[in-house]
C-alpha cells in the first residue's frame, strides 16, 4: 500500500521534475518506516533520522544512512 502512494505522489509531481540527491525521512514508526523502505526499494538514497536508538538500530542495514536525533532542535537539522 505504501508503494502505491509513494509512487502516485511522485508522478503527480510531473516528468520534468527529477530527484539527484538523498531523501532524508524524520521518524522511523509505522509510517516512515514503511516510506523508507519503500523509497529504498526504489532504488533512491535514503537517510532516516529518528530519536529512539532501537528505531535507528533497525534501520541500520536497510537505509542509507541512518542517524539518532532530535528533529525538533533547528541546530540538529542544519547539522544534518
Amino acid at each position: 500500500m505504501a508503494e502505491k502512494f509513494v509512487h502516485n505522489m511522485f508522478r503527480g509531481l510531473g516528468p520534468e521534475i527529477e530527484h539527484r540527491g538523498e531523501i532524508i525521512v524524520i521518524g522511523l514508526g509505522r509510517f516512515g518506516s514503511s516510506l523508507s523502505r519503500t523509497l529504498v526499494d526504489m532504488g533512491h538514497e535514503v537517510m532516516g533520522v529518528d530519536l529512539d536508538p532501537g528505531n535507528v538500530q533497525a534501520h541500520a542495514g536497510v537505509l542509507t544512512h541512518v542517524a539518532e536525533a532530535d528533529t525538533t532542535n533547528e541546530q540538529v537539522l542544519r547539522q544534518l
